[in-house]
């Protein structure tokens, strides 16, 4: 492995027969095993818990410790490399580094170029359909848009595309927050929601996140726009898309509110969902 490349690397786990180590980004990672002498490291063993981030914990097992190889690849956790037993040594596979880089390279924390507002305005609110209840809250959806089937504690609406599978699509979850993540905050919430949707694409960019209040709930939300990777379905592929995601936690219910609509149509449709986002409030129907 060149130098250097220890700066991208936060945390890794060393593989042993009856062990495995520990060890930061601050120490550079050995080539071989007989470098590791010199390096402060703390011995792991199955059963035993590491921090994946400031929420997210993992027990260790033999999934992550054994004796060919082991590694974190948990949503969240810290950017992990693989030691391989080759003979008698243990070589460092570069690989997750070099991914990682190439993935580095198609995004961006560039927000997307344009600003959704927190308030709805006359027009706005002219271009919203009839209220809907979804579970103890409600909403108006976008007119023109309709419901499509989804699981328990998830409602959702297409736009207006004559192709269902290229149209716009909002999508509203609500789930039960575990008892071991309470307090968790919206900011913490929101950024696990984004892990799977950023896999997804290239160029991925993101605005920073934002903190308003809707209904009398307090949500953080987060543009974003990207390019569907080549393993999407053909008809998406290389598609430039832009979306959103809202974000609140109301007692031990986490609810989550996202758009995505490709180009050149999303536009309009973005606008007017998210003036169905901000018509959300506690449902007064019984």
């Amino acid at each position: 492995m060149a130098d250097g490349d220890a700066d991208a690397i936060e945390r890794a786990i060393l593989p042993h027969p009856d062990s495995a180590c520990l060890y930061g980004a601050d120490a550079k990672p050995p080539p071989f095993a007989r470098n590791l002498a010199n390096l402060k490291l703390k011995h792991l063993k199955p059963g035993d818990r590491v921090w994946i981030s400031l929420t997210k914990s993992l027990v260790l097992d033999e999934t992550y410790v054994n004796d060919d190889r082991a590694q974190i690849t948990a949503p969240g956790a810290p950017l992990p490399f693989t030691v391989v037993r080759v003979q008698t040594e243990w070589l460092v596979s570069a690989a997750p580094v070099i991914a990682a880089r190439i993935a580095a390279a198609r995004r961006s924390d560039k927000p997307p170029a344009y600003c959704l507002p927190w308030s709805n305005d006359e027009l706005a609110v002219a271009g919203l359909a009839d209220e809907v209840v979804v579970g103890t809250y409600s909403l108006h959806p976008p007119k023109g848009f309709k419901t499509f089937r989804t699981g328990p504690g998830t409602w959702g609406w297409f736009g207006k595309a004559q192709d269902q599978e290229r149209a716009s699509t909002l999508l509203i979850m609500q789930t039960e927050v575990p008892d071991s993540e309470i307090p968790l905050s919206a900011h913490d919430s929101l950024n696990d929601a984004l892990v799977p949707i950023a896999d997804k694409y290239d160029e991925w960019q993101k605005s920073d996140p934002e903190t308003g209040e809707i209904g009398g709930l307090k949500f953080a939300r987060v543009s974003w726009a990207g390019v569907r990777q080549m393993d999407a379905p053909k008809w998406l592929r290389g598609q430039k898309t832009h979306g959103f995601v809202y974000l609140a936690i109301d007692g031990k219910r986490a609810i989550t509110i996202m758009f995505q609509g490709t180009e050149p149509e999303y536009r309009a449709e973005l606008k007017a969902c998210n003036a169905a986002v901000l018509s959300w409030r506690k449902s007064i129907r019984k």
